[in-house]
């Protein structure tokens, strides 16, 4: 029993050292934010420092607050940073979303085509162009208003979007049902 008593004192000092940090970590994160601090390396070796303790979600939630308010001053930066960090400490902290879009089937089938001769799903190279633009902060190519708005008969991106919300809209309700029964 003596020992379990210790245990939980070092884990209390520990938790008692990790709020203490935070405090200083919060200010100083709330420095950056406020303008205070603007030297860019300074600033990245914050947010390098606060990384380090990815242990604890308080940290995490300022790294997080960081990079938002980073990220239009800084994409590059940012999104070099975040692809680092969670190559250095997995998925676990990543939140995901599942999509659904609409595609003409010819595109879908000559596109999946060319990349499975690559050896990428065509979810694989999604992702990897959504990487490229966090990371970059911008489209990886060329594209026109025409590109965006002109094919005839595709769906307008509102349409897209309720439809998007009305199946989040019944996914809820299918879980939300299994957890009451």
């Amino acid at each position: 029993m003596e020992d379990i008593t210790q245990i939980i004192k070092l884990i209390d000092a520990c938790y008692q050292s990790a709020s203490a940090a935070y405090e200083d970590y919060k200010r100083y994160t709330n420095q950056i934010i406020r303008g205070d601090i603007t030297d860019i390396t300074a600033i990245e070796r914050w947010m390098d420092a606060l990384i380090d303790w990815n242990f604890d979600h308080r940290f995490i939630s300022l790294y997080k607050r960081l990079c938002r308010y980073l990220f239009p001053k800084y994409p590059q930066l940012v999104g070099e940073h975040v692809l680092m960090f969670l190559k250095l400490y997995g998925e676990k902290f990543m939140e995901t979303i599942t999509m659904q879009i609409k595609v003409d089937s010819t595109l879908y089938d000559d596109a999946n085509a060319v990349l499975a001769f690559l050896g990428i799903s065509v979810e694989d190279a999604i992702v990897i162009f959504l990487q490229e633009v966090a990371s970059t902060g911008k489209m990886p190519f060329e594209y026109s208003a025409n590109d965006v708005n002109g094919a005839e008969g595709k769906v307008s991106v509102f349409e897209d979007i309720k439809t998007g919300i009305n199946q989040a809209i019944e996914m809820e309700k299918a879980n939300h049902g299994k957890e009451t029964t």
